[in-house]
């Protein structure tokens, strides 16, 4: 059985009677009222159910529509506190205001809150300002923070601390900024895709370190494609060997050298001290010419056999003192029948 609050109009003529009707009072509810106002219908009146031990002291207060605002304080420890229903014409009708000087609330079991956005045009279902700080603090278990969208917004700074932290997206994942600063001790990084850097910026690496070593290691290709100069200075030594292969490569489409350097312009090759090209098979090939020059000291060609050969012109051994020695013989010999032509002041022959 309702409990309904007295009616503003009442009927001007007489109810017309259906017939006989029988109602069982102890199978409903029961109702003492103990204040009531004839004015705005507000009620205090307590009520018993029909089990004979749930019972409730209900605050009724002034009707507005169909429902009215009440408190319920009931057998089983519950208090319930129910507004009335949102009016046209009040934006905070219907509203629980609530104004205290401070609060300490302890919930020894589970709390459930539930907020609606109902009729409002920012879809705001919650919103809480406090002009302090604010902590919050989950002792010993997780918490979680479930949204379609989640906004973390700091006119100042954003700082997150753990023991280990761990950032997962499914998707794509930005991070921008004007400036970006990492710190640590260790990193490692791992790719399954691919790894590309676009921009227009320098790109430095420095390290302080003696012990700093740069390791790439990769079953891959390496390719630099620059622009500008390249540059490579170096303390310590330089170690480059190439194996080589016949096997197609998207890279390098020559196959037949192993190792190839060559430029539009000049290039030079120099040590200090020497400088050493040593190979199974020397070749030395000039499209205009081929100079061997020593600035100071001998120009040395040393070989199991030792040829000077002009293919198409002539072959000049050229010097202040020019020395040719054999130590078991020396053949001077034209093939075909060519002259052979001494010159010189004097032609000593022994």
């Amino acid at each position: 059985m309702s409990h309904y609050p007295a009616a503003k109009t009442y009927p001007k003529e007489v109810f017309k009677n259906p017939g006989d009707e029988t109602q069982e009072l102890s199978k409903e509810p029961k109702f003492c009222t103990l204040i009531k106002d004839v004015h705005t219908r507000s009620e205090i009146y307590s009520r018993m159910f029909p089990d004979s031990s749930t019972s409730a002291l209900c605050f009724d207060g002034p009707a507005t529509g169909t429902s009215s605002p009440h408190i319920v304080l009931n057998s089983l420890g519950q208090v319930k506190v129910v507004t009335g229903e949102k009016t046209d014409g009040s934006a905070t009708s219907g509203m629980l205001q609530v104004h205290t000087m401070g609060q300490f609330q302890k919930h020894n079991e589970r709390s459930q809150i539930e907020y609606n956005c109902g009729q409002d045009e920012d879809k705001f279902a919650l919103n809480i300002k406090a002009y302090g700080k604010v902590l919050e603090e989950t002792v010993g278990y997780q918490r979680t923070i479930k949204a379609t969208k989640i906004v973390i917004e700091a006119d100042d700074l954003v700082l997150i601390k753990g023991q280990q932290i761990n950032i997962e997206s499914g998707g794509k994942m930005i991070l921008a900024g004007t400036q970006i600063k990492t710190v640590q001790v260790n990193r490692e990084d791992t790719i399954f895709g691919q790894k590309m850097t676009r921009g227009a910026g320098e790109d430095t690496k420095m390290t302080f370190d003696p012990r700093a070593t740069v390791n790439v290691v990769s079953p891959g290709h390496i390719q630099n494609r620059v622009l500008g100069d390249i540059k490579i200075e170096c303390l310590g030594c330089v170690d480059m060997h190439a194996l080589g292969g016949t096997n197609p490569r998207p890279v390098i489409k020559n196959r037949s050298v192993g190792f190839a350097i060559s430029t539009k312009t000049n290039m030079e090759l120099g040590g200090t001290v020497s400088t050493l090209v040593a190979g199974t098979n020397l070749d030395l090939q000039g499209t205009a010419g081929v100079t061997m020059e020593s600035k100071q000291g001998f120009v040395d060609i040393v070989g199991q056999d030792a040829g000077i050969m002009a293919r198409a012109g002539e072959a000049y051994i050229e010097g202040k003192t020019a020395v040719v020695q054999g130590t078991t013989s020396v053949e001077v010999q034209t093939s075909g029948g060519a002259n052979i032509k001494l010159e010189g002041a004097l032609i000593y022959l022994n």
